[in-house]
Formats: structure tokens, sequence, C-alpha cells
């Protein structure tokens, strides 16, 4: 079976510090039948140099002119997207090793989904959350 291919889009406005890290995120999955749509949501910051950094092929950049909000860079982003499953991203979230993989092999099971969303893990002040009320003391290392 071939990998379906996954539009992963990354809405930003001006959060060019934390940008390389979340696609960098994406990057690195081993599931590679992946492109990665930067949403510039008419940012005051250069996000067009910090993009520049990285090389990889599957990473497209649009810029909009003007600030819209999350939702309207993220319906930008699925507009552009080439892929049969879209996944979003924040621009200052990260994925975990294998998220990729797991979303492209659930949805190809045969069974018919519109829609579906995955926990999350919080890292802050030396704590790590599996879910909001579920903060356990972490140790980083």
């Amino acid at each position: 079976m071939i990998d379906p291919l996954v539009s992963v889009v990354i809405p930003a406005y001006n959060r060019a510090e934390f940008l390389l890290r979340a696609i960098r995120s994406v990057t690195l999955q081993e599931y590679s039948a992946l492109e990665i749509i930067v949403v510039d949501d008419g940012s005051n910051v250069a996000i067009a140099d910090t993009l520049a950094q990285e090389r990889d092929r599957r990473i497209r950049s649009i810029r909009r002119d003007r600030n819209g909000g999350a939702a309207v860079a993220r319906n930008t982003g699925i507009q552009q997207a080439r892929g049969s499953l879209v996944a979003f991203l924040d621009s200052d979230d990260e994925y975990l090793r294998g998220l990729s993989r797991v979303d492209a092999d659930f949805f190809t099971r045969g069974r018919v989904f519109g829609f579906v969303f995955a926990n999350y893990q919080e890292a802050a002040a030396g704590f790590a959350c599996a879910s909001p009320g579920g903060c356990r003391q972490a140790t980083c290392g």
C-alpha cells in the first residue's frame, strides 16, 4: 500500500523563535510522505528568514498580507494542501516522534472518519502533563 500524503499546516504569526522547532518535529518523523505548509499570517517579523534556514523540499511557505487569525491561516493552508490527509500544528508546538505514522495508519484501516484528534503533553516548569489535570513532576535530561 502506498502511504497517503499528509499535509501538515502550520499557521505562524510573529513566532519565528519557535517555528524551526515545530518544523523540525515534523521533518524528523519516520513517516516521510509529508508536506509542510507554513502560513505566515501577516507577521511583523521575518518568518521568511527563519524558513530559509531549512532546506527540506517538503516545506512550502504562503504569506498572507494581513493577519486574519489562526482559523483563516489554517483554511489558507488547507486550500493549498496536496495531501489526502491534513494535520495541524501550531507554530509553538511540536509533534512527538511517530505521530504522523500513527495518524496515517489510523486513517488507512478502511473505516471512515471525518475528524480525529490526539491528546497532548505539556512540558513547563519541570512538569509534564498528558492531559488537563493529569500533571506530574517530571525529570528532564
